[in-house]
């Protein structure tokens, strides 16, 4: 999922110590911003460290909250409303892309193993992403080994194939492409960088 958000306006809340802007938040958080704890760390807890910038300085084991944090703040900041373009996974589109791995565009725990899976394009950058876009791909990205044996596994044992756990046909890639192309369009239109979330 896609918000067209300027990361900028998130940074500029990190340790900002913005009483007044937690008071609004937290008087009418995003739908289910209040259930978005999974770990030991509650929500508005997270959401005071990041305002007071100390966020950083817990342990990847909160990064999951933290993660659904910032997802509340860009549904704040967006009013829930997402760009165009839905894309299973970015990461697996065979382009030389910054999204995929650009974390998060405020100084937050981050577990790579774990979800939400974070990443960000400021302004300025949507056009380069747009153009890598239209360069020739690359060979399409094969899930990792142990998810291939796992997807093995599971058609085998129960018949059962996992989208997920295949590598997708030049149809599907294309339709992924335009689909991404959609979102970096919409945010160009909006004038706004992206920040996606996958779970």
């Amino acid at each position: 999922m896609f918000y067209g958000v300027d990361p900028q306006r998130l940074r500029s809340l990190y340790g900002s110590n913005d009483e007044a802007f937690l008071d609004r938040f937290l008087a009418d958080p995003p739908e289910g911003f209040e259930g978005a704890s999974c770990c030991d760390l509650e929500p508005d807890e997270a959401l005071r460290r990041i305002v007071a910038g100390t966020a950083e300085q817990d342990g990847d084991k909160q990064a999951g909250t933290y993660g659904y944090v910032l997802k509340g703040l860009c549904e704040h900041f967006t009013d829930g409303e997402l760009l165009d373009g839905e894309v299973a996974c970015v990461r697996d589109l065979p382009y030389a892309l910054r999204l995929p791995g650009s974390g998060s565009p405020i100084p937050i725990p981050v577990d790579e193993a774990d979800f939400p899976e974070i990443g960000f394009l400021l302004p300025a950058e949507i056009e380069k992403e747009l153009a890598a876009l239209d360069a020739p791909p690359g060979k399409p990205k094969k899930p990792p080994l142990r998810m291939r044996i796992l997807g093995w596994a599971l058609q085998k044992r129960l018949g059962i194939q996992l989208p997920s756990l295949r590598t997708p046909s030049a149809e599907e890639l294309q339709e992924e492409v335009e689909q991404y192309r959609l979102a970096l369009q919409d945010a160009r239109a909006r004038g706004t960088g992206i920040v996606s979330f996958r779970h």
